[in-house]
């Protein structure tokens, strides 16, 4: 959308967005693109021009079989700024998808809630707001060690003071940490309210208990890492795994002498890159550092917060009926085309598709 009205606005710019899916804006206007189109005949070759999409079509001249060049595409569209405008009913439903981006509440992706933590969590989420998605992401990726942290809760206590205050999470981290089954060890002094007589007290303090939880998990495995060995990093598995996966070892055997160069290779990279990546031992290092100088200006804007929070955001959005999917499959996809206009099924149709698929 932003890219869309800067080359509006903008004339002489020109946009291309794209992902591991290709020329993803043409997802949307699939069923209405020219027949020569389709993913392989259109790799670079649709751009954001003056407000609108633009579609390079393959010349008498052009192998179909190999991506335009940047550079030429951006040479013929300045050469002819109108003649590669896709039709109007193309802009029409990029235009319609778009408009959610336009209708949507302020602050759509952002879900706002009240939670019980213990003082010194709160102090840290309200001085480094950044901090919510790790405690999300380790609370929720959670193995046995970091479990055996939390019958303990050295860093962040249960039975310290609790104070009440809002919290944002992005609408992604609330949904993770909303469905993710947890029962509190009441005997460390956990107290939590009933969940049926009193729903939103039991929210706000059993979300208090997960986000301090991700918070003991940080900082803990912070603190059990202290200088670990390259293989021990669960960052460093998972670079290796991915490595494997993409099938970066050329299928030599492990051990060998290719294998082995390739592998020192990807070990000088990833540690050469390691500021790049924020992993739990990182953040939980940042975690202790930050505990040990609590930020006053935190500290007031907590005590002020009390008598003026704001009320959390519904969250009925978590739940959708089957109807609510079917109105919302039939606004973004449109009419199903195995039916007919008359609304009958065109079996031949239906019955090849379903043997593509079983194939």
């Amino acid at each position: 959308y932003l890219l869309l009205e800067i080359s509006q606005a903008r004339g002489e710019y020109i946009a291309r967005v794209c992902d591991s899916d290709g020329e993803f804006v043409l997802i949307e206007a699939a069923d209405v693109l020219p027949d020569w189109a389709s993913p392989d005949t259109c790799e670079q070759r649709a751009y954001l021009v003056n407000g609108a999409l633009q579609l390079l079509q393959n010349s008498p001249t052009t192998n179909p079989d190999k991506p335009m060049p940047v550079p030429s595409a951006l040479q013929r569209i300045r050469l002819n700024p109108t003649l590669y405008r896709c039709s109007t009913e193309v802009q029409n439903v990029i235009k319609t998808r778009l408009k959610e981006f336009l209708i949507a509440m302020p602050h759509y992706a952002i879900h706002r809630q009240i939670v019980e933590l213990p003082h010194s969590a709160a102090q840290l989420l309200k001085a480094h707001p950044q901090l919510v998605a790790s405690a999300v992401r380790a609370f929720c990726d959670r193995d046995h060690e970091d479990i055996k942290a939390l019958r303990t809760m050295k860093f962040f206590p249960p039975e310290a003071t609790r104070v009440r205050t809002n919290v944002r999470f992005t609408r992604c981290l609330y949904a993770m940490v909303m469905h993710n089954q947890y029962t509190p060890e009441r005997r460390l002094g956990w107290k939590i309210a009933d969940e049926v007589s009193q729903p939103e007290t039991y929210k706000e303090q059993i979300l208090g208990v997960k986000l301090s939880c991700g918070l003991e998990i940080l900082a803990t495995q912070a603190q059990r890492a202290g200088d670990p060995k390259l293989e021990d990093l669960p960052a460093w598995r998972a670079y290796l795994r991915s490595l494997e996966g993409k099938g970066y070892f050329r299928d030599n055997i492990e051990g060998s002498a290719e294998h082995t160069d390739l592998l020192s290779k990807a070990k000088e990279y990833f540690k050469g890159n390691q500021d790049r990546f924020r992993t739990n031992m990182r953040v939980g290092a940042e975690v202790l550092a930050l505990m040990l100088h609590p930020s006053d200006t935190a500290s007031v804007a907590l005590r002020d917060e009390q008598n003026n929070l704001l009320p959390s955001d519904k969250d009925d959005w978590l739940s959708i009926t089957a109807d609510d999917l079917d109105s919302l499959l039939q606004d973004r996809y449109g009419p199903n085309k195995l039916y007919k206009p008359n609304g009958d099924m065109d079996a031949e149709e239906f019955t090849k598709q379903l043997s593509d698929f079983l194939d």
